[in-house]
């Protein structure tokens, strides 16, 4: 029996009679070239045997996920394949592939989870989820919604360069280690309303594309956006700076809204943020409005404001 042809598989090829030709094993044939069945089965078998061996690590690397399309009482489509799965051990999806939603939703992490250049082609919902270990989406692919609400993190959490074509909510999500977003793209609109940051937050360079709210949210270490862009309405009300609250070089084209945060840490604002980014790519900023009222300083708080003049580049 041929070998898969993926690069250091071992497995045989796949094949039935509605898919007589795919030159690679079940898991990384393309998701619409297997059957949705046979691939549940298939990695069942192999879910089974990783319990069976004891294995340290599952590891769904370069895997294109395919699932059966369910319909629930209203006729609305869902998948679940890992639906409130518990994953033992530490698990790696390094560069695997959703081509329809990745249903993770109220799943259990014990271990470390990877999912480094992964890419979710349809909506990614991990909402209430448990991250017990160190969890990594560094350069994922979000094409769809994320949905993250209610998710808890409890170690480091990376999402470094990761893009997100569609909205994102990560609200009343736990981060209780470092939480770590710089350069990600939100294209869509985003929300962390509500969300703990027990330890450093760090956004810097992100890019905000759409409505961003943070309103409500707890950082209880330093809370680091330097950079960032906003593209539209960004707004912090009542939300909660214990430490450090860096907005230095940020660009806040239409609205920064920071009504009734309690602060009791340094704030410091370079505004409207002609930052490095923008000077080497020579693009206008805008100049937008922000709004800082009913403030409420706990302890010792400093405030650092330099506005800085925006002018307008020649087109």
């Amino acid at each position: 029996m041929s070998q898969c042809s993926y690069e250091g598989c071992e497995r045989e090829i796949y094949s039935d009679h509605k898919f007589p030709i795919t030159g690679k094993c079940i898991f990384h044939a393309d998701a619409d070239k297997k059957d949705p069945q046979a691939f549940r089965d298939a990695l069942a078998k192999q879910i089974r045997q990783w319990r069976r061996t004891k294995a340290n690590v599952w590891d769904f690397s370069d895997v294109a996920f395919a699932d059966i399309e369910r319909k629930d009482k209203r006729g609305i489509s869902f998948f679940n394949l890992f639906r409130r799965a518990v994953f033992p051990v530490d698990v790696v999806f390094d560069k695997a592939t959703f081509s329809r939603a990745a249903e993770f939703s109220g799943a259990i992490f014990s271990g470390d989870a990877r999912f480094e250049r992964m890419t979710f082609k349809g909506d990614a919902l991990f909402e209430k989820v448990i991250f017990s270990g160190f969890t990594q989406f560094e350069t994922a692919l979000f094409s769809g919604a994320a949905k993250f609400a209610g998710a808890t993190f409890s170690k480091y959490a990376g999402f470094k360069r990761a893009t997100f074509s569609g909205n994102a909510a990560f609200s009343a999500a736990t981060f209780s280690g470092n939480a770590q977003f710089p350069e990600v793209i939100f294209s869509g609109e985003v929300w962390f309303v509500k969300t703990i940051f027990s330890e450093y937050a760090g956004f810097s360079e992100a890019t905000f594309s759409e409505y961003a709210e943070f309103s409500g949210a707890i950082f209880s270490s330093d809370a680091v956006f330097f950079g960032a862009t906003f593209s539209r309405e960004a707004l912090f009300q009542k939300a909660t700076f214990s430490e450090e609250f860096d907005l230095s070089y940020v660009s806040f084209a239409i609205l920064g809204d920071f009504i009734k945060c309690h602060i009791s840490g340094r704030v410091t604002l370079t505004w409207p943020g002609e930052g490095m980014k923008r000077d080497k790519e020579q693009q206008e900023v805008e100049r937008g409005t922000l709004q800082f009222k009913d403030l409420i300083f706990e302890k010792t708080a400093f405030l650092t404001f330099v506005i800085t003049a925006c002018r307008r580049i020649p087109s």
